[in-house]
């Protein structure tokens, strides 16, 4: 019986993918195949693209081979597949050599690898609409339409095959090298070491280099360390001084209450003063001469609960809208898919892994905030999680003692550089983190201010 894919027959996708691979093997020992792999690597092309079970281990030794730093000739592959005791599976040492046969040229490789994406990605869209349909099916057959968890499972598989079908930039060495060189000349004149978004926190920022774009950050910290306050001091920082468009999406509170905190922690002011109603008219004046800053240089705060595909839509909008720089998500464990039945060690995993995707479809930093466990000391454990911890590119732990004013950042894991921690202060009475400053002193417009003795207030 002939299979059908997508209203095509099978065979015309095992032609091109024998043409592929025949191009490949018959410039196997010539300078080109370096050419060929390093557009088939542009392109994306996996061995889960491929259509015959053979032809995908066929190209997975392939690429092992490339890995190792060897020449995917024709003996090695046969080779490292009978090693491995799948060369019968791959239809044997003489339908190998057949491909050879196959090849149709340097020319038409980058044409056949589309072939075969195209029908990948068709093949994706199809499997993602049965998965639709079968899904709303199921649930009216229950006479429980759950939409949103449909909606949100979409969401996902759509993120995961874009992922796999977008195309690597591929640039020469020599164009690679005028852009460096052009970088490194405008480092030395501006003589700037920050490059990403700063958080203000000028240890932490030499080491990162500042949140960079596409990176997917976590700081984590059990319930009494003040993960908020130090978010809300980085957002205060990013948008006010920084005059730099950020977002804030929080979950654990409401945006009046969140908007009150930053005016407190912005202007050096007693929160509980702003929060009941007690605040004095000297600290009131200060409020109303700064907050025209926060009216010229605006954040946009989302307190409505949402799930994943609240999430994409709004963090689109803002992108697309207000072109924001940075988002904030306060918190990861309260982040959660539709499917309330999922383990909640899945959920998050889930929310993690979609939170990664999200950052780097807006090629924006994106930071979460993780609640740890308090029995988990080790500033580098994400409570046993650690899934969260290598999906992010980037981790900070914040650890504090209570009721204490001073904590430490740890970076404990930076894809991109080196690790350390770095000292700060907690100001109590306004609920902010701030750099450490000599005598203890905090300056707020270049004006020195003393740490109130008499302030108890906790994050």
């Amino acid at each position: 019986m002939t299979e059908i894919i997508d209203g095509q027959i099978a065979g015309e996708y095992e032609e091109t993918e024998r043409a592929v691979l025949g191009t490949m093997l018959s410039y196997s020992r010539s300078q080109f195949i370096e050419e060929l792999l390093t557009e088939a690597h542009r392109l994306r092309l996996r061995p889960e693209i491929f259509f015959a079970p053979e032809h995908c281990l066929i190209y997975g030794e392939i690429l092992q081979l490339d890995e190792q730093g060897k020449k995917p000739r024709l003996h090695s592959i046969v080779e490292g597949l009978a090693k491995k005791e799948k060369l019968e599976s791959a239809g044997g040492a003489e339908y190998i050599e057949s491909l050879c046969a196959c090849a149709q040229g340097i020319t038409k490789f980058e044409d056949n690898v589309n072939k075969l994406k195209s029908r990948y990605a068709r093949s994706g869209l199809f499997r993602i609409a049965r998965h639709i349909y079968k899904n709303l099916f199921d649930s009216y057959s229950e006479e429980k339409a759950d939409y949103r968890s449909i909606m949100e499972n979409a969401v996902f598989e759509l993120f995961n095959l874009s992922e796999k079908m977008s195309v690597c930039a591929c640039e020469g060495s020599r164009e690679l090298l005028r852009d460096s060189i052009e970088f490194i000349d405008k480092q030395l004149k501006e003589k700037k070491r920050i490059t990403g978004v700063p958080s203000g926190f000028t240890e932490l920022d030499l080491m990162t280099g500042g949140f960079q774009p596409s990176q997917y950050i976590v700081i984590s910290g059990d319930s009494q360390a003040g993960k908020t306050s130090l978010a809300l001091s980085m957002l205060e920082h990013i948008a006010v001084s920084c005059k730099t468009a950020a977002a804030f999406f929080t979950f654990e509170t409401t945006g009046d209450v969140l908007m009150r905190r930053i005016l407190a922690l912005a202007n050096n002011v007693d929160f509980q003063s702003v929060n009941n109603g007690t605040i004095n008219v000297k600290d009131a004046e200060r409020i109303y001469a700064n907050s025209e800053k926060m009216i010229k240089n605006p954040f946009y705060v989302v307190d409505q609960p949402m799930n994943l595909v609240d999430i994409h839509t709004m963090s689109r909008k803002l992108k697309e809208f207000q072109n924001i720089k940075i988002l904030f998500i306060d918190y990861l464990n309260l982040l959660r898919c539709e499917n309330a039945d999922a383990p909640n060690g899945g959920q998050l995993a889930k929310a993690s892994k979609f939170i990664k995707l999200l950052a780097r479809e807006l090629k924006i930093p994106v930071v979460a905030l993780f609640q740890t466990n308090r029995n988990s000391t080790a500033p580098d454990k994400l409570g046993g999680l650690g899934g969260i911890e290598n999906d992010a590119d980037t981790v900070i732990a914040l650890t504090r003692e209570k009721d204490a004013e001073k904590a430490k950042l740890h970076l404990v894991k930076h894809r991109n550089g080196k690790t350390g921690e770095t000292e700060i202060d907690f100001l109590p009475w306004c609920m902010k983190f701030a750099p450490v400053k000599p005598d203890n002193v905090i300056y707020f417009n270049n004006t020195p201010y003393r740490k109130c003795p008499d302030a108890t207030f906790g994050a």
